[in-house]
């Protein structure tokens, strides 16, 4: 059966933590039109900045250029599918993908709000037919199949629930003190781009508390063993 067919065994009435999204109407799609700034230059959109910077990591200076000054982001990706990527760009595209929606999210009010707004268990999935960044299926199919059967890995997807979780608790565990230090200030008016950037900084020393704490551990395994 088709994909979002009653008939199909893997069947589901659209569940309410999925958020699927697709086109340029859409603040989640990188298809959304809105400047980014980032790379050194400015972006008419998310699709934009990543095909400009696949051309520049493959050596495509002409084509990055045709990207740069493409009307919209589907023209920036027709330009962008024409490129042969380099094992360079390959093998840092997902980062690369979410440096962008990094700086999407600091720099685009519409959509770092739906970010602050979403609730936790909240799944974003694009609704394409693209294997790695999507559901692999359109939007019926996608909102009528079971989560664990979409053919498409969802990276995308993947990638801005995670900003948006880091988004989501930072902004709650500064309120308060925001609150105290702005004199009236709305706390949601605060910096989110410094926000995204604390956001990096907690990551990454999250990520070394991790590693310190696994080599204790490995130390007085020893001793004991000793």
């Amino acid at each position: 059966h088709k994909p979002g067919d009653p008939e199909c065994k893997h069947f589901t009435e659209p569940l309410a933590n999925v958020v699927p999204f697709a086109g340029e109407s859409n603040c989640l799609s990188n298809f959304y039109p809105c400047e980014i700034n980032i790379f050194g230059l400015k972006h008419r959109s998310a699709e934009h900045a990543y095909q400009y910077v696949k051309a520049m990591r493959s050596g495509d200076i002409p084509r990055a250029t045709e990207i740069q000054s493409a009307k919209s982001a589907l023209d920036a990706k027709k330009i962008g599918n024409m490129v042969t990527p380099s094992p360079s760009f390959t093998d840092n595209q997902v980062t690369l993908m979410t440096e962008i929606i990094e700086a999407k999210a600091s720099q685009v009010p519409s959509f770092s709000e739906f970010l602050k707004n979403s609730k936790k268990p909240t799944v974003f999935v694009e609704t394409t037919y693209d294997n790695f960044w999507a559901s692999g299926l359109d939007s019926t199919g996608t909102s009528h199949t079971n989560p664990k059967a979409w053919p498409g890995k969802n990276t995308l997807g993947v990638i801005i629930a995670d900003i948006a979780s880091r988004v989501r608790s930072r902004t709650y565990s500064r309120s308060a003190s925001a609150s105290r230090t702005s004199r009236g200030k709305d706390p949601a008016q605060m910096d989110v781009s410094q926000m995204i950037q604390d956001l990096r900084n907690t990551k990454r020393s999250n990520n070394s508390g991790a590693k310190k704490a696994h080599n204790s551990a490995r130390v007085v395994n020893t001793d004991k063993n000793g």
